[in-house]
């Protein structure tokens, strides 16, 4: 599978304008990406689009590589605007691979994630608060197929 096109949509709903990341592929999956150049991000589009450019003919499944090298190709600018381009282009990815494997897109994580879930977990069970003693967080269900 090889990405054949990147594009951007946008919606003005009056109050906002909604704004989209299309990831078309050779085999006819299409993943999807919402994000946001309102509030402080004008220019986000523009930022998104040509880092996607770099992604034309790659295959879309590897995420977690095609993230390292965007933020390695941005390293002189992390943060930011660039933070939240390599964030689009990387759920629209998530969404690609899911369809491709034939699974929710919440099902698709990166270990990293997968730790999080795990730290968050074990910290909210520990605390003391009686509040936070009534959330139980269970590990396994939030671990899915994965193995550790």
């Amino acid at each position: 599978m090889k990405i054949t096109r990147i594009v951007d949509l946008h919606a003005d709903a009056g109050w906002r304008v909604f704004s989209f990341l299309k990831i078309e592929t050779d085999t006819g999956i299409v993943g999807w990406s919402e994000y946001n150049e309102g509030y402080g991000s004008k220019g986000l589009t523009g930022v998104i689009l040509k880092l996607a450019k770099t992604l034309i003919g790659q295959d879309p499944q590897p995420v977690e590589r095609i993230s390292a090298n965007l933020y390695a190709k941005t390293r002189q600018a992390p943060g930011g605007l660039i933070q939240q381009a390599i964030a689009a282009i990387e759920n629209a990815l998530v969404d690609v691979k899911a369809k491709a494997l034939g699974v929710p897109a919440c099902e698709i994580s990166t270990p990293d994630d997968r730790r999080l879930l795990v730290g968050v977990s074990r910290r909210l069970r520990s605390r003391s608060s009686p509040r936070l003693d009534r959330v139980d967080l269970d590990v396994e269900v939030m671990n899915g197929p994965f193995d550790f």
